[in-house]
């Protein structure tokens, strides 16, 4: 009796999320033959965003920004795929637990005080661990960005300024052309998830 009860409740959800249509998340962007997926884009992009100090909704996907938005997401995954592919740059770029531990106080601050932010992270279902290795990430790359830019500019940086990634930079272009990816169909085509309830 309990499998019929099983086998009928597991219907009704899959025809109801087929109804719905609701997108649980899909792949956008391979690289090097790393799928990343849009939950990961835009838990990255979001996270980035705090990082970097700016207002957390613009973290926030929308139709209008999306298409820039995965062309971002695909160069900094490239920049993270070199750091990956050498243990020795992958540990020279790591950042320092404080910078991490920073914004994370800052995410948690901000999410306490918008409903949307915090309905954003727990329809992600988003642990600490995933939360920390993300922002690591996020600085991982950033501090690699920068050390590229100071090697190639007569110019010195600003150590506590957060520094954006150049796709025309010779170094990344020379890097990308080095690097195998490609999207997913309708990738750079907006689509919101709903992975879960809230």
């Amino acid at each position: 009796m309990k499998y019929f009860v099983c086998l009928i409740m597991s219907f009704l959800m899959s025809a109801t999320l087929m109804a719905e249509q609701v997108l649980l998340d899909r792949l956008i962007v391979e690289i090097n033959g790393k799928s990343y997926s849009q939950k990961q884009l835009e838990t990255y992009m979001l996270l980035r965003t705090i990082a970097m100090g700016e207002e957390w909704r613009k973290g926030i996907p929308s139709s209008q920004t999306w298409p820039e938005v995965v062309e971002q997401f695909k160069n900094e995954m490239v920049v993270n795929t070199q750091l990956e592919n050498d243990q020795q740059k992958l540990d020279s770029f790591a950042p320092d637990s404080k910078r991490v531990q920073d914004a994370e106080t800052l995410l948690a601050s901000l999410q306490s005080k918008n409903s949307e932010l915090d309905k954003f992270l727990r329809q992600r279902q988003l642990t600490e661990a995933e939360i920390a290795r993300v922002l690591t990430r996020v600085f991982r790359i950033e501090a690699y960005t920068k050390s590229r830019l100071q090697l190639s500019a007569a110019k010195t940086q600003d150590d506590d300024a957060f520094v954006r990634l150049d796709p025309s930079a010779d170094w990344f272009q020379a890097l990308s052309r080095a690097t195998a990816f490609r999207f997913f169909v309708k990738a750079k085509e907006y689509i919101a998830l709903v992975p879960y309830k809230s």
